[in-house]
């Protein structure tokens, strides 16, 4: 799902990205809980959330990214400053 989320939004449909990502992360969450593919997912749904023109969506989910990778990578971890 999360490919063909991808595959919109590169062909500029962000909506029918962003719904395919929303159903994607919730997939994610209920059957993985927190981890790295978590954390991909809702990154993907930041990507469209901003292209969609909805930033203020778009910082809400990445705090929430940055929090996941602080917890699984540690808050010194360089990736963390990326």
């Amino acid at each position: 799902m999360n490919n063909l989320a991808n595959a919109y939004a590169e062909l500029g449909d962000y909506g029918q990205a962003a719904k395919l990502h929303v159903e994607d992360l919730a997939l994610y969450q209920r059957m993985m809980g927190a981890d790295d593919h978590v954390a991909m997912s809702m990154n993907n749904l930041v990507n469209t959330y901003a292209a969609l023109g909805d930033h203020r969506q778009a910082a809400a989910l990445y705090v929430e990214v940055l929090g996941l990778h602080k917890r699984g990578l540690g808050a010194d971890h360089p990736d963390i400053a990326i």
